[in-house]
């Protein structure tokens, strides 16, 4: 089963309308001029696929810098020009990194540990990260296998456990290990309840 058959809520392919909301709701909150956005346009559609707003994401945050760079570019020359944002070009400038090949003749360099990725546990999925060399010997001592262990014997380790009790033993030892869960599965587990308390987690300020 693959990352896109788990929890993937068809909500999360939003309209234009929505990011464009957004999109000005952070740029009015920074205090920028609003006739600005009548020079923006938003095309395409959603493209990640994913349990979180990925695509309108990497929307707006391209959108928002691409618009004050034409904003600067105005007051240095009082000359305007229109801002036209692809939502699935946004979406590959957030995927450059996989596709991106310093030599054409030679495979995409792979910027992940071979054991790091989604794998399927006693009850469902747990994500593990590895890149630093101690996390992956942690993670590996954790499951009982030498440091030369294969991707396919940790995933037939990990079949062995259920994943939130994975995540806690290796959240205990410092390692980074995270279930998956659904959104309501998400609502009732402590670190959540923690964020919404704190939340908002970024302030904005005028210099």
């Amino acid at each position: 089963m693959f990352l896109s058959d788990f929890f993937i809520d068809p909500s999360c392919f939003v309209s234009i309308q929505f990011s464009m909301k957004e999109l000005s709701r952070l740029w009015s909150h920074a205090g920028l001029p609003l006739e600005a956005l009548t020079r923006l346009q938003l095309t395409g559609k959603s493209y990640l696929p994913s349990s979180f707003d990925i695509s309108s994401a990497a929307t707006i945050s391209i959108a928002l810098t691409a618009l004050a760079a034409s904003e600067i570019h105005r007051l240095r020359t009082a000359s305007t020009s229109t801002v036209t944002i692809d939502q699935r070009d946004a979406c590959a400038e957030f995927e450059c990194h996989s596709i991106y090949k310093p030599d054409i003749n030679l495979p995409s360099p792979s910027l992940w540990d071979p054991i790091s990725g989604l794998y399927s546990t006693k009850d469902g999925y747990i994500r593990l990260h590895a890149n630093f060399p101690h996390h992956r010997y942690g993670l590996l001592q954790l499951l009982g296998l030498p440091t030369s262990a294969t991707s396919e014997q940790v995933a037939s380790t990990l079949l062995q456990w259920k994943a939130a009790e994975f995540e806690q033993i290796a959240t205990d030892n410092g390692m980074c290990a995270a279930a998956l869960r659904s959104p309501e599965d998400g609502k009732i587990i402590p670190w959540l309840n923690t964020l919404q308390i704190l939340m908002p987690l970024m302030a904005m300020f005028h210099l």
